[in-house]
């Protein structure tokens, strides 16, 4: 955010109305707010949840998160 300096999530999402799309639905939330769901599931190993960007890049981990954040994910 340019008024926080804290990085953001943005989500766009058609609202339908009949067959079309009537409006799109914006939301900027914090990544800390996803960070903070992500580390409230408790996913034990071998399990894990990670967030990416369109671009592959690991946003947050549920675990190892300062090994794998900043990363793109393989493939």
């Amino acid at each position: 955010s340019p008024v926080t300096d804290e990085p953001l999530v943005l989500a766009t999402v058609p609202v339908m109305r009949g067959d079309e799309v009537g409006l799109l639905l914006h939301a900027a939330l914090p990544l800390s707010r996803f960070a903070a769901m992500v580390a409230e599931r408790g996913l034990h190993k071998p399990y894990y949840l990670s967030i990416t960007d369109r671009r592959g890049v690991i946003l947050t981990r549920s675990s190892e998160t300062d090994r794998f954040v900043g990363k793109r994910l393989p493939g």
